[in-house]
């Protein structure tokens, strides 16, 4: 009986071990980082003037979320745009349904995903952003600023003031009285526009295309304004 303990003791150790062990990495690969890393972008626009970040953007609007996927939390089961999955960078898909134009032409009512830079990092140690900016969260109103910057089919936007959220009283019927909503209409109205020289590269929607069961719709971008302006 002795012979036998000598050796149930250690394997009952190394079992309880692996098991604590497996359980710590599975509680780390699962949790949900609470410290926020703030990020500081060089850019040439200056993001602290809302005329230069709305001018800068192709798309300007109010989005209600309805959903969000977080790209380290989900990458292993969702589908994410391969410009995305390259980068390999902090990210957010917000689903968003379009509520009002401020710039832009996109459909309003229609549903679609921007990618925002920002999320959980890699190692799931912290929610990394850009300074001043936020993750936007399901159920809520905000101004979003976007910009198709590659030919994929992919809507980004992220950074200093970018993203703003709604007053909590402010729902679809009464978006024109939200002080947020004007200020960002009235930066536009007062727009700063890009240098041509400034090589921040601008495209326009050409067509809209269905995806994940027909369910979402996400702009197709291809045509650059350069181009077409040529």
């Amino acid at each position: 009986m002795k012979k036998h303990l000598k050796w149930i003791i250690p394997i009952i150790s190394i079992v309880l071990i692996s098991s604590i062990i497996g359980g710590y990495l599975f509680i780390k690969s699962n949790k949900i980082p609470t410290e926020i890393q703030y990020v500081h972008t060089n850019t040439d626009v200056n993001l602290d003037d809302l005329r230069e970040v709305v001018g800068v953007k192709d798309y300007v609007f109010v989005g209600y979320v309805e959903e969000t996927y977080d790209y380290f939390l989900t990458k292993d089961y969702r589908d994410f745009p391969q410009s995305i999955k390259k980068v390999d960078n902090p990210c957010t898909e917000c689903v968003v349904k379009v509520i009002k134009n401020i710039k832009g032409n996109l459909n309003e009512d229609s549903v679609f995903s921007l990618y925002k830079m920002g999320g959980v990092t890699k190692n799931r140690e912290f929610i990394e952003l850009s300074e001043n900016d936020l993750i936007p969260e399901k159920g809520k109103y905000y101004v979003f600023s976007g910009g198709a910057y590659d030919e994929t089919g992919v809507m980004t936007g992220g950074g200093k003031n970018s993203t703003a959220e709604l007053e909590f009283d402010i729902n679809t019927d009464n978006i024109e009285k939200s002080k947020i909503y004007q200020k960002y209409t009235d930066a536009f109205h007062n727009q700063i526009l890009p240098s041509i020289d400034s090589g921040i590269p601008m495209y326009v929607a050409k067509e809209d295309i269905n995806y994940d069961n027909g369910k979402y719709n996400k702009q197709l971008y291809q045509e650059s304004l350069r181009e077409s302006e040529s």
